[in-house]
């Protein structure tokens, strides 16, 4: 079992895939790049949605393909339901599917249906395996379930993920996209990451010492042109008599065999030379990645608290949370975490109007449409200097702010950039993000993360990542299930 890639190009209006020779064998073949890098389509193409322009897909043994965005109850799971055997029990309880769902597919969550989809495909058990976002809206606790469920396969696994705690335990190599090109590397992403920025850093050093060769280079070929100018100027025969043959003949000889020659030869020489050393200092492949000084000006919150809360309970229809005193510090980093539909995004509604409104930023999960057109009138017509500043950031989170500010309707992903970016431009005192990370590419949620981990200001961060909490919190605010539909949220340090 195997998918055979060889010379594979594909694109839509400009090239996307270029020339692709790849072999996915037993073990999980990881899939990143940047939104639009073509993730997706190779999916496609790989499971014969999509026909390449040229090269060849073959394709031994069976094939499973789950989807980015599951159907409310896909056909595949019929079997499962079907199937009141101890190991399809066994399963469905893994994965906490109710035998009620499949009278109520319209009713299903995002992550009900995920799960749904998921645990089908592990069930079917087929020979090749092709998941396209599998963590998508699922929790903490359903993604290591996952997780613990796709480690037990053992055929050929291909996975295009932005969660890079489920890339790293799972996969043992990855392929980079980075449209028109690819680069395959043998280990979990933060693994292959590590060994290109280690790459890039030696080519940033050895192009360094190329353009300094290459200069000392074209300062020699400059002395040589100028003498080869002198040259021509003293052999000049306009300055000779027409009758004047001996001296004619004198300086025709200086040419072929004298200095004159030499220095002509010298510049040819330097020329080629140079341009060999251009073209190994072009070769080099250069990537950056993003760091962030935008906060070293910031001017700390001179309150102590962003917002204090005395203890109390919040009702959710037939569910209860309970919390105790709450109160955040004006640096803190507070990471919410719980599973789905224990309060989060609730908690994080009831406490927004506790802060102060003018110096706090609250991006929940989905973006409402109401006041989009105010925010981009506003950022539009921000002083020349303060555009520029908020254009920066955006760039450094991997964003064209021109194009995103041009766009009729931006994607919901990029307005959460811009939003972010506004806020540390503006430098905002207190930032509340729900999922900040949905909708972004795993650059982008590097770049985001190194964005407000260097952020001085207050964050209230609810996120599923467990890497991107990691690196921008220094506290834990968990809401953990005790007696049925009882939650109770606890600070840890």
């Amino acid at each position: 079992m195997y998918i055979q890639v060889t010379d594979l190009s594909f694109g839509w209006d400009s090239p996307l895939i270029l020339n692709l020779s790849c072999r996915f064998e037993t073990g999980w073949t990881g899939i990143t790049g940047v939104n639009g890098s073509g993730k997706t389509t190779l999916l496609n193409l790989l499971t014969g949605g999509l026909l390449p322009e040229s090269g060849d897909i073959q394709v031994a043994g069976s094939l499973l393909y789950c989807r980015q965005v599951p159907e409310p109850f896909p056909a595949e799971a019929e079997s499962l339901f079907d199937d009141y055997s101890a190991e399809a029990y066994r399963v469905k309880r893994l994965y906490g599917l109710e035998e009620v769902w499949r009278y109520r597919p319209e009713t299903l969550s995002h992550g009900e249906r995920k799960r749904i989809q998921v645990a089908a495909a592990i069930w079917l058990a087929p020979d090749i395996l092709i998941l396209d976002e599998p963590t998508n809206h699922l929790d903490s606790e359903s993604k290591a379930v996952l997780t613990a469920a796709l480690k037990q396969f053992r055929g050929v696994g291909i996975i295009v993920s932005h969660d890079r705690q489920l890339l790293d335990e799972l996969t043992n190599r990855t392929l980079f996209l980075e449209p028109p090109g690819h680069d395959l590397r043998e280990q979990p992403y933060s693994e292959a990451v590590k060994v290109r920025d280690e790459e890039a850093a030696w080519n940033a050093s050895r192009r360094a010492s190329l353009q300094k060769q290459i200069r000392r280079l074209e300062g020699q070929a400059a002395a040589y042109r100028r003498l080869a100018r002198g040259a021509d100027k003293r052999s000049s025969k306009s300055r000779l008599d027409p009758k004047d043959h001996d001296g004619r003949l004198k300086l025709d000889c200086a040419r072929l065999l004298g200095k004159d020659a030499m220095h002509g030869k010298m510049l040819n020489q330097l020329q080629g030379r140079i341009r060999q050393e251009q073209e190994k200092a072009d070769a080099l492949l250069l990537t950056k990645r993003p760091t962030f000084d935008f906060a070293l000006h910031f001017t700390p919150d001179r309150r102590r608290y962003q917002f204090m809360l005395e203890e109390g309970e919040i009702r959710m229809g037939d569910k209860l949370l309970t919390y105790p005193d709450l109160s955040l510090g004006s640096g803190d980093h507070a990471a919410l975490t719980g599973v789905n539909g224990s309060g989060k995004s609730t908690l994080l509604k009831m406490i927004y109007p506790h802060c102060r409104e003018e110096e706090t930023l609250y991006i929940p999960q989905e973006i409402p449409a109401a006041g989009q057109d105010s925010f981009f009138r506003r950022v539009n017509s921000l002083p020349n200097h303060d555009r520029g500043e908020l254009y920066a950031i955006m760039a450094a989170l991997g964003s064209d702010p021109r194009r995103v500010l041009a766009a009729e309707s931006p994607s919901p992903g990029e307005l959460r950039k811009l939003l972010i970016a506004d806020a540390i431009r503006g430098q905002i005192a207190l930032m509340i993000l729900d999922e900040p990370t949905n909708h972004l590419d795993l650059k982008s949620i590097e770049a985001l993360e190194s964005a407000l981990s260097a952020y001085r200001a207050a964050l209230l961060l609810v996120s599923h990542d467990a890497y991107f909490l990691q690196g921008t919190t220094d506290r834990r605010w968990e809401i953990t299930e005790g007696e049925p539909d009882t939650y109770t949220l606890r600070i840890r340090s």
